[in-house]
């Protein structure tokens, strides 16, 4: 194509959702005079980005990481959970080498097994039901001593459910006759993927070592206790149930499953645990440690994998590198794995011709501190990238929405959207500049929607809603307008044009690329 447009630059707002002008829409309160002025002078659609739109049973919200893996799939990616699903439904699960592998290592080594999980109302990263099935299979294999780590969420369920959710977890694990729960911590420091080693390091002692002020004789306690202090399900402090302080609990010739899916998640505390040579923080290396994950987090971490991953083919990122386009991807820390593993169908590795830009997340403990985050280090990055005339397609990612709204704090969440608009002003101005194109999709929605529309009480977690995509060039300046009626300026009430997996298709015939097979999605022009 010789007239193709140089750059093509897509920015993938995480957490910016479309719905009504309600208490709770930070976008909808905000100052966006940029976004204000996109929409109506150039095309702008309503996609779905929940639910089986993106690959999710039933209506659940979804999060950046499954909105980039369709976004860059050019196709619904049908997540790992229906495989595990149907591997406990069909017998299989309870066949699998990996956890039988580790029942046999506990049973050599007259050792303990560990599962760490994740636990609460979500299906983004665990399923109370693959934990309740690895009971089953450490029962069925006699194994005597299995201690339980419970991961309270908070974040992709309510703020405050872990008392309610723990107490039918222990009922379940009563029934079934194995299993007690040792430690309990929150997502915020067990989940990590920031690049906060000092958050898994005090997760890493609690739980090998008992190395914590926080000592409860049982799991109701303990989060009641922290519930009083106003720390919540996700923040909650790592503390240990029933044991003693200075206790090892995980000890050599052990055996842990990590019970959860969403991979980049896991990869901190993971390698705390399997690298011999790990620098992040001093730690006891715990010898002939046998550790299963549920799926693959890194080539370089030794692990046994029960469901491995299945890697797309063909994705955008793939099609362009088969064109001999250059590439760079730009995200922040917290989103990094986004724009690169996630958006490449799984396939952690780059392209010949992409280069990867990592921009560090600030070290704050809540980003309602800084809700700016590292958003206009990115936007010099990628105006940089434009500048060089490097690059054919340059992708970014602003995560100030999602991740400020995870707090709750609405003012700092208002503030972090109007960051985020005069960073894609700056941007849109170079790119049209350079006769380029410039697509705006968000991953999820969650910043639309900070408070709660019935109770009125704060909503951390993502939203159902769509989600706005917006196609920014000179020679559409004007000429397609809004797609489909939005009474009122309501974004919300624009009927849905597609979903995410239909951005690459579209990407591609901007470009004048063919789509190839694989992708399933359709183009919206």
């Amino acid at each position: 194509m010789t007239n193709r447009p140089k750059p093509a630059v897509l920015l993938t707002l995480s957490g910016w959702g479309l719905a009504p002008n309600t208490p709770g829409n930070a976008i909808a309160k905000a100052h966006t005079p940029n976004f204000d002025r996109f929409i109506e002078e150039y095309p702008v659609m309503s996609l779905g980005a929940a639910g089986p739109d993106v690959g999710l049973i039933g209506v659940g919200a979804s999060n950046s990481r499954i909105g980039h893996l369709n976004i860059g799939a050019g196709r619904i990616y049908k997540k790992i959970l229906p495989r595990i699903n149907q591997a406990i439904k069909d017998g299989s699960f309870f066949e699998n080498r990996a956890f039988l592998s580790a029942c046999q290592h506990v049973e050599q080594n007259n050792s303990t097994l560990h599962i760490i999980s994740l636990f609460g109302n979500q299906i983004h990263n665990a399923n109370d039901e693959h934990f309740f099935a690895l009971l089953q299979i450490a029962k069925k294999n006699n194994i005597k001593n299995v201690l339980v780590h419970a991961i309270l969420d908070g974040e992709d369920d309510i703020y405050n459910n872990a008392i309610e959710h723990i107490k039918k977890i222990e009922e379940r694990m009563s029934e079934i006759g194995i299993g007690k729960i040792v430690s309990l911590s929150g997502r915020y420091y067990t989940l990590d993927n920031g690049r906060h080693w000092d958050r898994t390091q005090i997760v890493y002692k609690t739980i090998v070592k008992a190395e914590t002020n926080y000592v409860f004789p049982d799991t109701h306690s303990a989060i009641q206790a922290s519930y009083d202090k106003k720390v919540f399900d996700t923040e909650f402090v790592p503390a240990i149930i029933g044991v003693r302080q200075g206790e090892q609990i995980i000890k050599n010739n052990d055996a842990i499953i990590f019970a959860i899916f969403g991979s980049s998640l896991c990869r901190q505390l993971t390698k705390a645990f399997v690298l011999p040579a790990f620098a992040k923080f001093e730690r006891d290396y715990l010898k002939n440690l046998f550790f299963v994950t549920m799926t693959d987090y890194e080539k370089e971490i030794p692990i046994e994998v029960a469901f491995a991953n299945t890697f797309i083919y063909n994705s955008l990122g793939e099609i362009l590198n088969k064109e001999g386009l250059s590439q760079i991807r730009i995200a922040e820390t917290e989103k990094y794995t986004c724009v690169t593993t996630f958006f490449n169908g799984m396939y952690d590795q780059k392209f010949d011709n992409d280069e990867w830009k990592m921009v560090p997340s600030k070290k704050v403990a809540f980003y309602n501190e800084e809700p700016e985050m590292s958003a206009n280090k990115i936007t010099s990055e990628v105006i940089k990238a434009i500048k060089s005339e490097k690059y054919d397609f340059i992708l970014a990612n602003f995560a100030n929405a999602d991740a400020v709204s995870r707090t709750g704090d609405i003012q700092a969440t208002i503030k972090a959207c109007e960051i985020i608009d005069k960073s894609i002003g700056k941007i849109a101005d170079y790119v049209l500049a350079e006769d380029g194109v410039l697509f705006i999709i968000a991953d999820h929605g969650n910043a639309e929607q900070v408070l709660n529309i019935q109770t009125e009480s704060i909503d951390k977690t993502s939203s159902t809603n769509n989600v706005p995509f917006l196609i920014i060039q000179e020679s559409l300046f004007g000429v397609s307008g809004r797609v489909g009626d939005s009474p009122n300026q309501d974004l919300s009430l624009l009927p849905k044009s597609g979903v995410l997996a239909d951005v690459a298709p579209t990407i591609l015939k901007v470009l004048g690329i063919e789509k190839p097979d694989e992708m399933t999605g359709k183009s919206l022009l």
